[in-house]
């Protein structure tokens, strides 16, 4: 599973930009009783998302929020098969000054196509632009 970590969470609610957060990948091994944790990238990632035709299969690709000091600046994609480099990040986008976002969500590009690619559609979310 991949999941937003966050130490030093007391800071989360008032400062989001005090907060350690780290996009994590857990990989719970049952029959050996182990937990293996691995960070995915360096960035403030969070509100991770992935092709909903993937779900409870392996997947290759997570998309995320890029966290600014309040606001998500941006989205980033995650290529789960690189996570033995020190950051999986293979595309990335920021909104621009005075844009934020909000959670993503991925869209297949064809939903009836079952052989696409895992990653062939459009990540969706709204931007909200303070300069209009």
């Amino acid at each position: 599973m991949v999941v937003s970590n966050a130490t030093a969470a007391e800071n989360v609610l008032e400062r989001i930009d005090l907060a350690e957060l780290t996009m994590e990948k857990i990989t719970v091994n049952l029959e050996a009783e182990t937990v293996e944790r691995r960070q995915l990238s360096k960035k403030a990632l969070d509100f991770a998302v992935i092709n909903p035709a993937y779900s409870a299969k392996e997947n290759r690709y997570v998309y995320a929020v890029i966290l600014g000091m309040q606001e998500g600046v941006g989205v980033v994609k995650l290529d789960l098969s690189m996570e033995g480099g020190e950051d999986c990040t293979v595309a990335s986008h920021l909104y621009g000054p005075g844009c934020y976002g909000g959670e993503p969500f991925f869209v297949a590009r064809d939903p009836n196509n079952s052989t696409a690619a895992e990653d062939d559609g459009y990540l969706v979310t709204y931007v909200h632009d303070d300069n209009a």
